[in-house]
């Protein structure tokens, strides 16, 4: 996948140099600023893997956008030094997500009674996150909408009252699912929900759970906690080796 297949990046978002440099160069900055962070113990420090070229473009399929009204609607980004950077067009998101936000903003009504704040993503369950107590309307919700949103992979809309909403995004009350399933299935056959968190480079998370798994080489008569497991995949893995293991995280 090219970078020309998008509209260029705003130079003010954080993730716009990298997607201009090379693999290479990618790599040895990351590698560079994990070693002045991690000084003591720089020496020791492997060089930093990644996937193949390719895999740079389109696979973040989890994503919390900020939202910003205007004479001409709303705007999904991201937001830096309080300023909205939109992303309709990121190129790191999935397709899921730029045609979930290109239905949503071309679909959302005005912001009067709609305080819409984050557009959370994760996979196919997508939140809508609303800064107010009061109920929303819903009637922008047509059956057009409902099969689009099909279409394009999703298969759970919310809307989240969460007045509070800023540094963090959910709480514990104040859902309404809109429309669809409350949970989703993903490749690895593990079910979620709209909070999910996810690794979004199913390679690199796996190439990770091989090396913890030889290092901790858990069996039968071994417990094992495993602390932010979020849907489930590692957990899984300490299970079948026999072990008794207990998870917790953000499953969703």
């Amino acid at each position: 996948m090219s970078l020309s297949h998008f509209d260029p990046c705003s130079s003010a978002c954080p993730a716009s140099n990298h997607l201009g440099w090379s693999v290479e160069r990618s790599l040895a900055q990351k590698h560079a600023w994990l070693a002045q962070r991690l000084a003591p113990w720089a020496e020791r420090l492997e060089a930093v893997r990644s996937v193949a070229p390719e895999g740079r473009w389109g696979y973040r399929d989890r994503v919390a956008l900020s939202v910003q009204w205007g004479d001409g609607g709303g705007q999904f980004g991201v937001r830096r030094r309080d300023v909205l950077i939109p992303s309709p067009d990121c190129p790191i998101h999935t397709p899921r997500v730029r045609d979930t936000v290109r239905l949503l903003m071309a679909s959302l009504p005005g912001r009067e009674g709609f305080a819409l704040t984050f557009l959370v993503q994760s996979g196919a369950q997508a939140v809508l996150v609303l800064k107010q107590s009061a109920a929303a309307p819903t009637a922008w919700f047509t059956p057009a909408l409902e099969r689009a949103l099909q279409g394009v992979g999703i298969e759970g809309l919310w809307l989240h009252y969460y007045p509070g909403a800023g540094r963090h995004h959910f709480t514990k009350r104040g859902w309404q699912r809109l429309w669809g399933r409350p949970r989703a299935q993903d490749d690895a056959g593990l079910w979620y929900g709209p909070g999910a968190f996810g690794q979004p480079l199913p390679s690199l998370h796996a190439q990770a759970l091989d090396e913890a798994q030889a290092f901790i080489a858990s069996g039968p008569g071994d417990r094992c906690i495993d602390l932010y497991c979020g849907r489930g995949l590692s957990l899984r893995r300490w299970l079948a080796t026999g072990a008794e293991a207990l998870g917790g995280g953000t499953g969703g």
